[in-house]
């Protein structure tokens, strides 16, 4: 929430998919390495490991900290139970690297649609469908288990039975709602 609050931030890089060219991925520290198994303890809490502002260098190097754990040893990197969403410009599509199962896995998310601009959270929503497919079930610490699993999925058909959305929400207007939001302007 610090690092993005509105949920739409993004930086621009290379895609990881071989040929895809430029990209402009979604802002989410935790999510590559969100697995409980990359976590730590602050004051007895168990938090989640997050990605520095390298993690999106274009190439590796040595010496550099890519997470907070150093769990990540590379640019762009997805641990398992992890994932990393961006968009191609080129084809206007949505994309996400997951590793739910035994290997990551590159998807193109077809029909995506962002609700208020608010892209983590409609993404998000996709991400808990992948990942139950694949496992059977979410991952707890991040999304509330079953029960998580249950209103990801709920979600997921009331949003698809609602009116439809741009595909990507119109940047002049997306940085004007911001700047109200954060300076209380209509």
């Amino acid at each position: 929430m610090l690092v993005d609050p509105f949920g739409r931030r993004l930086v621009a890089g290379t895609s990881p998919v071989k040929g895809q060219g430029r990209a402009r991925f979604l802002v989410e520290v935790c999510d590559p390495s969100e697995a409980e198994k990359y976590s730590y303890h602050v004051n007895g809490v168990r938090v989640s490991d997050f990605y520095t502002p390298h993690y999106f260098d274009p190439t590796k190097a040595s010496g550099v900290r890519y997470s907070f754990t150093e769990s990540l040893t590379a640019p762009k990197q997805v641990l398992p139970g992890g994932y990393l969403s961006w968009y191609d410009s080129e084809t206007r599509q949505w994309w996400q690297r997951t590793y739910f199962g035994s290997k990551p896995s590159d998807d193109r998310i077809d029909g995506f649609k962002a609700k208020n601009g608010n892209l983590r959270q409609a993404l998000d929503r996709y991400t808990e469908l992948a990942r139950a497919r694949v496992t059977g079930r979410p991952e707890p610490m991040a999304k509330g288990g079953a029960k998580g699993a249950r209103m990801a999925m709920a979600a997921h058909r009331a949003h698809d039975a609602s009116e439809t959305l741009p595909t990507f929400p119109n940047r002049a207007e997306s940085l004007r709602e911001t700047i109200a939001a954060v300076t209380g302007q209509k």
